[in-house]
């Protein structure tokens, strides 16, 4: 699907792709709509198991927002092709299918926003921070690693982006007093470098 588009392929070709026959894959997938399905909410999925254990050690809020928004990258380099699919075809997916999607969606959107509500509350970043805007910037920045993996391949590696475009958002978030406690997450090239 992620080759040949949503609509240009049959669950023949995936069958052939997969190497089984088309009768097992109907035994877990009753259309291509149900196989669509699979694959988005396991990427989703992918972000509610990867995430809280890698924040868990940090109790400074930054810090754990910081390993969130690295698993979520790493969550998304693993599965660049699914989270294009999701991407270009999540029209295709039933009602049903999409609103849940929303919902895991929400329920992974919540996990950033936490620390940053707790980094807000503390005083560390500014008052006027939205933390659940702040942790949608942070999910777009990790989509846009397999949106636009063509291109940032060659140039950067996926430590080094996830260390300057979360130094991107902190340097708009991060409160002034507390600027020069958090230079190491603020300033990308003080923490990562290209390729």
């Amino acid at each position: 699907m992620a080759r040949q588009g949503y609509h240009g392929t049959s669950m023949q070709d995936v069958a052939a792709d997969a190497g089984v026959s088309v009768g097992l894959i109907y035994r877990y997938f009753e259309n291509k709509e149900a196989l669509l399905a699979h694959v988005v909410t396991g990427i989703m999925g992918g972000y509610l198991r990867r995430l809280p254990p890698a924040m868990a050690g940090f109790d400074d809020p930054v810090l754990r927002l910081r390993a969130g928004f690295a698993a979520y990258c790493e969550v998304i380099d693993e599965h660049r092709p699914g989270a294009l699919l999701a991407y270009r075809e999540g029209k295709s997916m039933p009602a049903g299918v999409l609103d849940r999607v929303k919902e895991l969606e929400l329920e992974t959107t919540e996990l950033l926003a936490d620390p940053a509500r707790d980094a807000v509350a503390a005083g560390i970043m500014r008052e006027r921070v939205d933390p659940f805007l702040l942790a949608y910037d942070l999910s777009i920045f990790g989509h846009m690693w397999a949106l636009k993996h063509w291109y940032l391949t060659d140039r950067i590696t996926l430590a080094a982006y996830i260390d300057q475009q979360f130094a991107l958002c902190m340097s708009g978030a991060i409160d002034a007093e507390h600027e020069l406690g958090y230079r190491h997450v603020m300033s990308p090239s003080a923490i990562g470098g290209n390729a």
